[in-house]
């Protein structure tokens, strides 16, 4: 089975965001998959995505703000 889709993502600030719950909202037919391969692309030019292991979202996103202040020299609150 092939699926291919476009989603649209809402608009965020600045900073790391879990959308695991968006993007799977958003794919009916994943209910109908077992076993399989997702690809993403991302069509933004100052975004990224990162594949990381599922942590407690207060744990996940306290390390994103830690990791990008270290890469870009800004302060995290």
């Amino acid at each position: 089975m092939w699926h291919q889709q476009t989603l649209t993502l809402g608009p965020k600030a600045r900073g790391f965001h879990l959308v695991t719950d968006e993007i799977l909202g958003q794919i009916r037919e994943i209910s109908r998959v077992k076993t399989g391969l997702l690809h993403l692309l991302l069509q933004h030019t100052s975004a990224s995505l990162t594949l990381n292991e599922k942590l407690r979202s207060d744990r996940s996103l306290r390390y994103g703000a830690a990791f990008s202040a270290r890469r870009t020299g800004e302060r995290t609150v």
